[in-house]
């Protein structure tokens, strides 16, 4: 009984750092909003946006932000897995595995924003990117 205490602990811990890692990326994701697109009122960038660097680093916080939620929202799931009855445990285990893969999807997709994006921005590379480019 003592470790299902431990784990409905852990689960409400991780699940409050999950909450506010969440509220705290969305204003951080919020303040980052391109001026470009349809809908842009004043001083909208075009293709292929040259003047990107101009907001860096302050639209990438988010991201930084997002990869410590992706973490919080391992182990919220993984938590959940091991809170389920045993007659869920199938269930809780698939969405165990479908987190882990939207999981590393979102941080290789991060990790490709943060670190390749603003570099070839830098060097002039405005076509394409030339680190994840085939040739």
């Amino acid at each position: 009984m003592n470790g299902d205490k431990m784990i409905l602990k852990f689960g409400l811990y991780s699940s409050l750092s999950l909450t506010l890692l969440t509220i705290i990326t969305w204003g951080f994701a919020m303040i980052a909003v391109p001026p470009a697109g349809p809908y842009c009122p004043t001083d909208c960038m075009s293709y292929p946006f040259a003047d990107i660097l101009s907001y860096y680093p302050r639209d990438y916080y988010w991201m930084y932000l997002s990869v410590f939620q992706l973490f919080a929202y391992l182990i919220f799931i993984v938590s959940n897995h091991f809170i389920a009855p045993i007659e869920k445990k199938l269930f809780s285990f698939i969405s165990v595995a479908f987190a882990l893969i939207s999981a590393i999807v979102l941080l290789i997709a991060y990790f490709v924003q943060f670190s390749v994006v603003p570099i070839s921005m830098m060097k002039g590379e405005t076509d394409g990117i030339a680190l994840i480019r085939v040739w």
